[in-house]
């Protein structure tokens, strides 16, 4: 490679009265075992005028010669991707254009596959919820909570069995012992049966905002358990959560949606969630995997443990008394409940778990209000009040959560 234009005109006197052999060159060594660059064109020679190694000394070159190369190299890709005149000569910018056109085409392609696992993620989370009730209506159902859950993760194995393999390959499946993820799989039976068990005795807008109290408990339980400090922001937020579900359950016609037994269910259920929620984080960076990894290790050993109960739990229907409606709905929630999982894993992965925070405050309002519709009950002043103080805290508690991280 000539590089004598990148040469001070003040050595040249210098580089013709001394041998080019004793100039004390800025030259770069080079370990052996350092692969040869694909920069670099091999075929040049060292030049003796100039007293540089040249590229094809894979022992030593300049740096100048290295920045050279990769111009070289970039400008032969332009030219050979560039689209030919009309009079045979190559344009290099319009290479560059289809280029920048390419990349923008790839970006806004990603945009719209992102928007679209996110409406089916929201689609998927307001559809189980409503799929479920939709179940229990069926009296051939009610009396089987257990056999319910277990038919989830059944699905939900499947599921994920199936996009860990071959053509779909979203994640890489792996195998941990059974001991390690035992107990982990029980509180995870128990936080799913115990909100089945919440939704079946109490109407989805107690549900969903039962669902909220979620927030305050994971931090007092961390408080309790790991002394984990609790800031002003963070105490506001609790207070707002609070104050809004119990403004919105102690309005007008709140008697008529709630029980004493389907209260204490709830409350039991979100307890479960936010110790199972404790307990993943930890599990999470003991294991070091992901969550679908950690959820397709789970599912099938908690349906397994769930069907050790059902004889003892359950009172199974007889299937020819339950109509075909019947049994397409809960085929329809367990589907529901796999694509919601697999969606939210794709939605974190793909964007942010800032991005999840806010679309799962989008759910619980969506949820909330076609809650109202379904139950029949009218939205107050005061219901609206809560609704607004008891999502509106959560929202800016997961906000403040994800800046801490």
């Amino acid at each position: 490679m000539d590089i004598s234009h990148n040469r001070n005109p003040s050595f040249d006197n210098l580089t013709s009265s001394r041998d080019s052999s004793s100039l004390n060159l800025p030259l770069v060594s080079l370990p052996p075992s350092r692969p040869r660059s694909p920069f670099l064109n091999h075929e040049k020679q060292i030049d003796p005028e100039s007293g540089y190694a040249t590229p094809s000394d894979p022992s030593h070159f300049t740096i100048e010669d290295e920045g050279e190369a990769i111009k070289q190299h970039l400008l032969d890709i332009s030219e050979r991707s560039s689209i030919s005149d009309s009079d045979g000569s190559i344009s290099p910018t319009t290479s560059a254009s289809q280029h920048a056109t390419t990349t923008y085409t790839i970006t806004k392609r990603e945009n719209v596959i992102n928007i679209i696992i996110i409406i089916i993620n929201t689609l998927a989370a307001v559809g189980v919820v409503f799929l479920n009730k939709a179940v229990f209506k069926y009296p051939q159902f009610q009396n089987a909570p257990v056999s319910f859950t277990c038919s989830h993760f059944l699905c939900t194995s499947t599921v994920l069995w199936i996009a860990s393999h071959r053509p779909f390959n979203l994640f890489e499946p792996i195998r941990i012992s059974i001991i390690k993820i035992l107990p982990l799989s029980i509180a995870f039976c128990a936080w799913v049966l115990l909100n089945n068990l919440s939704l079946l005795y109490n109407p989805i807008s107690f549900y969903q905002l039962a669902k909220i109290m979620t927030v305050p408990c994971v931090v007092v339980l961390n408080f309790i358990v790991f002394k984990a400090a609790i800031d002003l922001k963070t105490a506001l937020c609790l207070i707002s959560v609070c104050f809004g579900v119990a403004l919105t359950n102690t309005g007008e016609g709140a008697e008529k949606t709630t029980t004493i037994l389907g209260s204490c269910i709830a409350v039991a259920a979100f307890v479960a969630t936010a110790v199972y929620q404790i307990w993943i984080q930890k599990k999470h960076r003991e294991l070091r995997v992901t969550s679908p990894q950690l959820l397709l290790c789970q599912a099938p050993l908690g349906a397994g443990l769930l069907l050790f109960f059902v004889p003892f739990s359950d009172q199974l229907p007889d299937p020819r008394t339950v109509p075909v409606d019947g049994w397409l709905t809960l085929l329809a929630s367990a589907l529901m409940a796999s694509v919601l999982n697999l969606t939210a894993f794709l939605v974190i992965g793909r964007t942010s778990t800032i991005t999840y925070n806010v679309v799962s405050n989008l759910k619980t309002v969506i949820i909330l209000c076609l809650g109202w519709i379904s139950d029949g009950r009218k939205l107050s002043q005061r219901d609206l009040t809560g609704i607004v103080f008891a999502v509106g805290g959560a929202f800016v508690y997961s906000q403040v959560a994800q800046r801490k991280k």
